[in-house]
């Protein structure tokens, strides 16, 4: 897809009018009581949502579901399972993330979806800060990110290979007892091949990926107060030890350590 393609073009101008039109900042800290489905997302890295026009509903969190209106936003919490409703005629949402070591986001209405890769700083840093601002700040927080965001040189971002996409989505839906092999097996592929497309995309194996994954979710959950258990859990390891044992070898040092530092 070109991005001076004329829809393009004007999708991105309405980004660059998002700064001055955003009037409020929901925030999904968790998702506790929410209903679990097949297709939810679950990431270990905040993720920020705007409505431009229209409506855009996002399915999931404490409430079950919100529609943001035009100069609406959402920051999701690491953790917090989600997923978007179609868009309607006329709507146009933006969604910033991370994958593969990049900060992506998807610009779009019901006819088409720009997805473009950035730099992923200053962004994670703006993201970070987001999930401990205030109500205020995290909003001027915001109209910063998507002001700067609206001046980037965008590069368009794709899939090369459809099976990708289908092991990224198992990878990001965290569900229980999920491993490795399972996400090979989504791509519906040899394994010797899925896992060669895996780790052209993601820079990192299934096995690797899954626990950057885990491990990312276990520190915010521990930083949000859940004990060492619960995070664990919480994050997808079966038992506490398999989380303790992979923590100790990535921080080297407890989790014990984290908690107490708080």
């Amino acid at each position: 897809m070109a991005l001076f393609d004329p829809q393009v073009a004007a999708l991105v101008a309405r980004l660059q009018a998002l700064p001055d039109r955003l009037r409020g900042v929901a925030f999904w800290p968790s998702d506790d009581g929410a209903s679990v489905a097949a297709d939810d997302q679950v990431h270990a890295i905040p993720t920020v949502f705007a409505c431009i026009d229209g409506v855009a509903r996002i399915l999931g969190g404490p409430d079950g579901r919100i529609d943001l209106q035009p100069g609406d936003c959402l920051v999701i919490a690491p953790g917090v399972r989600h997923r978007h409703a179609p868009l309607r005629r006329g709507s146009v949402c933006l969604d910033l993330g991370f994958v593969a070591n990049v900060c992506d986001f998807d610009l779009g209405d019901h006819a088409l979806t720009l997805w473009c890769r950035i730099p992923a700083e200053p962004y994670r840093g703006w993201c970070d800060r987001l999930l401990r601002a205030d109500a205020a700040p995290r909003l001027a927080l915001c109209r910063r990110m998507f002001a700067a965001l609206a001046g980037e040189r965008l590069e368009h971002m794709a899939f090369p290979h459809p099976a990708q996409r289908a092991m990224a989505n198992r990878l990001w839906s965290n569900l229980p007892g999920l491993t490795a092999d399972a996400i090979l097996a989504a791509s519906g592929l040899r394994p010797r091949r899925a896992h060669a497309l895996f780790v052209e995309f993601f820079g990192a194996t299934p096995k690797q990926a899954l626990l950057a994954q885990r491990l990312g979710l276990a520190a915010w959950f521990l930083d949000a107060g859940f004990g060492i258990g619960e995070a664990a859990a919480r994050a997808g390891f079966r038992r506490r030890a398999d989380f303790t044992r992979a923590w100790t070898q990535r921080h080297r040092g407890p989790p014990s350590a984290r908690v107490a530092a708080r």
